[in-house]
């Protein structure tokens, strides 16, 4: 491209602008013009060419369409939200009726999988002597799980590894999962390990309002379950 060439070019770029500008400064200017609105064309990838207004037609529709599904996406999204909130809410309540550590483990089960979908649910006890193999979890095993995911921390959402995932679900492979340390770091009573199929289920920037509230009741109820039984 000549000299010449690129200087047009770039004077017909400004002309463009300075149209652009002077339009959204404008915005009452076709009406004030109207006879203009019938001579401008538009070319359509379906319809060919169309008139200006033909086009903003077009234009709307598709925004009210879209406006529509993102509507009908919005409500989706409030319906399941409402629906855990509520399950979590009965959990809460159940929980605080519970005098045995096995009922607590029970109403776990029954509310974040059977009711929830979450299909692998632990509840690990640090040295737990209540018989129930299932729950305890010795607390050398645990250490790396403790420094490396929850790092001094009360929640871990994300990935384990193959030895962290034995150690807390045993055989159960699980693609996502959500660690809820039970106590406070530096006197954890153990761990409730929550594991999903789904690798992007749990991720580390999700928000952690209704586990991290199951968290305090839990670290609320348990040493008193835990405190009975070994009286």
């Amino acid at each position: 491209m000549s000299e010449q060439s690129k200087q047009e070019a770039v004077i017909a770029q400004l002309d463009e602008l300075a149209v652009v500008d002077f339009l959204a400064d404008n915005p009452d200017f076709f009406s004030r013009h109207p006879n203009l609105l019938g001579t401008l064309r538009l070319p359509h990838a379906d319809l060919g060419t169309v008139s200006l207004t033909e086009r903003q037609l077009t234009v709307l529709r598709q925004q009210n369409a879209d406006l529509k599904e993102e509507i009908t996406e919005l409500m989706s999204v409030a319906a399941r939200n409402e629906r855990i909130f509520r399950v979590y809410s009965q959990l809460y309540t159940d929980l605080l009726g519970c005098e045995q550590i096995a009922e607590v483990q029970r109403l776990l089960q029954q509310h974040l999988s059977e009711q929830l979908g979450l299909p692998v649910v632990a509840l690990r006890l640090f040295d737990y002597g209540g018989g129930e193999r299932q729950l305890t979890l010795i607390r050398d095993d645990a250490e790396q799980v403790l420094t490396r995911r929850l790092g001094g921390g009360s929640c871990y959402f994300g990935r384990l590894g193959q030895q962290e995932q034995w150690i807390l679900f045993g055989d159960k492979q699980v693609e996502s999962a959500a660690l809820l340390l039970i106590g406070e770091p530096g006197e954890a009573h153990g761990i409730l390990a929550i594991g999903s199929h789904d690798a992007h289920h749990f991720e580390p920037d999700m928000d952690s309002l209704l586990v991290d509230q199951l968290r305090a009741l839990l670290s609320t109820l348990l040493p008193r379950l835990i405190a009975n039984h070994e009286a």
